[in-house]
């Protein structure tokens, strides 16, 4: 019989899909399929007790690396981490840990081992292979042992089907994995806070399309923009997202007489009607907004309230609760940030910055229907495009 050996691994963990009970493989499968497009590797991954496993080929470091920068994209892990997998004996255990320690952790770190059973039938508990590698450390070490701040942690595995040990964790994006909550339609302008309320909405598991409304004169100019950089950005997280385009022209027409008070909460009214219509057609169950309370005019109770009238699809707003400190972190830590700063004409910044705070649904419904805009909503419709990378 030939002997088992070490074999280096990426091990990939996941929190909330541990928790769906009867749904778990369903949602585990879907984790994969993500995984494995983004990865575009031809790289498989393989299910073991509690996580997933990735066996590398060889120990190439910038392989190691391409593959874990590529995994922090992918929303339902919760943290990815470098180890290898071993026979399932304490010797072999007892070799790896000492020459995983030996490269990774400093005489003068402190460090701890925390070990876990998922194969409960193994000869020693979780506490004895805790101490006895800890002390087998830090005598071939010198690195002593410290329980409750350590510098430095050797996770310890003991699955059905072999030992994994891993010494270096990486922090996933979390929450579900994309295509297990159904398709939304997001509101996209290409500010701070659209393309969070979007990525916020992926976390959630869902396919997240994208509705763009543009007032450059071209299409060809939208995709210079960045709007393009934006949605490539997006779609690290989500590659089967997509971006759609709609002209402002059709509501610039049509509100020339527009009172001046109400014109934004009327915008904002013909946006939805636009993304109602839109996901209609595209099975989607909702549209997404990044509506901060209170954060500008538009955004007070009463106009999202008088904009939001009539609209038959759920509206999500994952911003509400946030201020802008709050949301300009989460885009600079998804990568959006520094494009959604860059000069763009976009179509709030063409109508009048005088809108009232507190508008009705009586009187926004009532200048809706003299400026005909249900027209403007079915020329709108008629004229978007798909925007491809």
């Amino acid at each position: 019989m030939t002997e088992q050996k070490e074999k280096r691994i990426i091990a990939i963990h996941y929190s909330e899909i541990a928790l769906k009970g009867a749904n778990r493989k369903q949602y585990e499968a879907k984790l994969i399929r993500n995984a494995e497009k983004i990865l575009e590797q031809n790289i498989k991954i393989k299910r073991r007790p509690g996580r997933l496993l990735i066996y590398l080929d060889d120990t190439d470091n910038n392989q190691t690396s391409n593959i874990i920068n590529k995994l922090k994209k992918v929303l339902g892990i919760k943290w990815i981490g470098e180890g290898y997998s071993i026979p399932k004996d304490i010797d072999s255990l007892r070799k790896t840990a000492v020459k995983i320690a030996k490269q990774h952790i400093k005489p003068d770190e402190t460090f701890r081992i925390k070990a876990t059973r998922v194969d409960k039938s193994y000869s020693l508990t979780s506490l004895e292979i805790e101490r006895e590698i800890g002390a087998e450390i830090t005598k071939q070490v010198g690195a002593p042992v410290n329980l409750k701040n350590p510098e430095k942690t050797l996770y310890i595995s003991i699955l059905p089907s072999e030992t994994i040990i891993i010494w270096n964790r990486h922090e996933g994006p979390g929450g579900l994995p994309i295509g297990t909550s159904g398709r939304v339609v997001s509101l996209f302008s290409g500010g701070i806070d659209s393309p969070v309320a979007s990525w916020l909405m992926m976390k959630r598991g869902c396919h997240v399309d994208l509705l763009h409304f543009y007032a450059l004169p071209s299409i060809e100019q939208v995709r210079m923009s960045k709007i393009m950089s934006l949605f490539e950005v997006l779609k690290n997280y989500s590659p089967d997202s997509r971006l759609f385009l709609a002209s402002f022209i059709p509501f610039m027409k049509a509100s020339m007489s527009a009172d001046p008070r109400i014109e934004l909460p009327l915008f904002r009214r013909f946006m939805l009607k636009v993304a109602e219509r839109l996901a209609m057609n595209i099975d989607a169950l909702g549209i997404v907004t990044g509506d901060s309370l209170g954060q500008v005019a538009s955004q007070t109770l009463d106009n999202i309230y008088s904009a939001s009238i009539g609209i038959s699809l759920p509206i999500y707003r994952p911003l509400i609760g946030m201020d802008k400190e709050e949301i300009t972190k989460l885009a600079k830590k998804i990568g959006t940030y520094s494009y959604s700063i860059m000069e763009y004409k976009d179509c709030c910044s063409i109508l009048v910055r005088s809108s009232s705070t507190k508008t009705s649904p009586e009187e926004v419904m009532n200048e809706w229907n003299r400026l005909g805009l249900d027209t403007a909503v079915e020329e709108t419709l008629a004229g978007i495009e798909e925007l491809k990378l």
